[in-house]
């Protein structure tokens, strides 16, 4: 497991992310400001340093050259918030864009590390789903967020027992409302992480169903985000042609036959057509490739300035 030290002034902002890393098994320790970190850096050796945001100013710029000094293989996460696009300067967002892409990746791999019959399932699907996206027609920003979305749309799974995940037979009710319980689960971590809420919302929304049958709020068509909408379809796709410990893998043309007979009723009829047309036409093939995300900065911001 990695050895993590967080770097925050606010520790309760991120005490729930803290908490499940500790609960996985990871050693993480804290430092309040930058005077503490440099202590700490100089008497261990971390995998991964955590930091709020890097505030302008000598004193922010300093801290995130020191941490990145540490060690070439250390990875920098910067979980950072603002209100004004404009207001940050140029270097600090290719620095929080940067640093968006390791929390991604610590994100994802934390969940696969426990579920590694699932692993890969997490990068498959969000890879079906930025070109489902693209087959749509949507612009370049939603494609990679959808990508960025599907990568850690599982998060929530870290808060399940390893013995519910594993099991192969029936679950009971109150496994399957644990199990049905994680897109909750992970809209409630990312809240604390400091990632744009987009991302939040369409993780807790992966489960629903257009006809408001799915969990866990029952929300119906346009009041689920359009990209939940194309991650469900992915995530159904990948589910059944990749094995699981409760089934074999079907045929892809079961698959593409299972959302086309819910096509307008659970799914969005367009995401539907674009998958099916991907495989059909353009002879498709799922792929666990992580990709370089080009993440959508402006995301970040409240106020995006047009």
């Amino acid at each position: 497991m990695s050895r993590i030290l967080v770097v925050d002034n606010n520790r309760v902002d991120h005490e729930e992310l803290i908490a499940f890393l500790r609960q996985d098994g990871h050693a993480v320790d804290i430092a309040k400001d930058k005077t503490a970190a440099c202590d700490k850096v100089l008497h261990n050796d971390y995998d991964i340093y955590l930091t709020g945001a890097i505030h302008p100013g000598k004193d922010g710029m300093e801290l995130f050259q020191m941490l990145c000094s540490r060690s070439e293989s250390a990875k920098v996460v910067v979980m950072a918030e603002s209100q004004d696009a404009a207001a940050v300067p140029v270097a600090e967002k290719i620095v929080l864009q940067s640093a968006t892409q390791s929390i991604i990746s610590l994100l994802s791999s934390v969940v696969e590390t426990r579920d590694p019959f699932t692993a890969g399932h997490q990068r498959r699907v969000g890879n079906l789903s930025a070109m489902i996206a693209a087959k749509m027609g949507l612009d370049s920003d939603t494609v990679d967020l959808v990508r960025i979305i599907g990568y850690i749309h599982d998060i929530g799974k870290i808060a399940i027992p390893a013995e519910i995940l594993f099991k192969p037979g029936d679950l009971s009710w109150i496994e399957m409302a644990m199990i049905r319980n994680h897109p909750q689960t992970g809209y409630d971590l990312l809240e604390k992480v400091g990632l744009p809420e987009i991302i939040g919302k369409a993780i807790c929304q992966h489960h629903e169903r257009c006809d408001g049958s799915g969990y866990p709020n029952q929300l119906m068509q346009d009041e689920i985000t359009i990209e939940a909408q194309i991650i469900m379809v992915a995530d159904v796709i990948e589910a059944m042609v990749f094995p699981r410990i409760y089934h074999p893998p079907f045929e892809l043309e079961v698959a593409l036959d299972e959302i086309n007979r819910h096509a307008g009723v659970l799914f969005n009829p367009s995401a539907v057509l674009a998958c099916t047309e991907l495989f059909r036409k353009d002879h498709y093939e799922i792929d666990e490739v992580t990709y370089q995300i080009n993440f959508p900065i402006r995301i970040f911001f409240k106020s995006d300035p047009e």
